[in-house]
């Protein structure tokens, strides 16, 4: 029943390709290129997720209020928008050298973070509001399965692309990846 569901099976593929493509193969793949392709001291890994945490501290309040205006299926669109944008700011810091590359990579995530706050609330909430009360439990536990599919693709991308010595292509491929749901999504029409 639920597989059988076009709309919810929309949401799973945009999901599934942003959980790949952001946080996996962010989690996954950052630190080796901050490191080693960067060649940035590891100190600036603490600046970098520091970045994150501390965007989401302050912000989460005021992107909450942000998303109680916005219909959830555009919320999740700019997502994209913003992750990609993470990916083209990480890419720009191979441009760089130094100082400016250690920063850039954490503007990085401060792009990043604007896309997890607004991912974080609104997946689980579409989710369950276009679920029938019947198939409910199946679509949750269908939505939690794209984290382990993501965590197995995203890493074996990193791992396969760093490896072979192709860092501006992973950045490129994980660019594309995090903008592919985009058009997946504004192809769902709620009643």
């Amino acid at each position: 029943e639920v597989l059988r569901d076009k709309t919810f099976m929309r949401i799973i593929l945009g999901g599934l390709g942003y959980i790949t493509f952001g946080y996996a193969s962010l989690q996954a793949g950052l630190a080796i290129f901050t490191t080693q392709f960067l060649e940035l001291s590891p100190k600036w890994l603490g600046l970098v997720f520091a970045a994150n945490t501390i965007s989401i501290f302050f912000l989460q309040g005021f992107m909450l209020r942000w998303l109680e205006r916005v219909v959830d299926l555009v919320a999740l669109r700019r997502v994209g928008y913003l992750w990609g944008f993470s990916w083209i700011i990480i890419g720009s810091a191979s441009l760089a050298s130094g100082t400016i590359a250690g920063v850039l990579v954490s503007l990085s995530q401060v792009a990043f973070a604007f896309g997890e706050m607004i991912w974080s609330p609104t997946t689980p909430a579409l989710v369950n509001q276009l679920s029938p009360d019947e198939i409910r439990g199946r679509a949750n536990s269908l939505i939690s399965l794209q984290w382990s599919i993501a965590g197995i693709v995203g890493p074996l991308l990193v791992g396969f692309m760093l490896n072979a010595g192709h860092p501006a292509l992973w950045v490129f491929i994980t660019t594309i990846g995090c903008l592919a749901p985009i058009p997946i999504l504004k192809s769902i029409k709620i009643k």
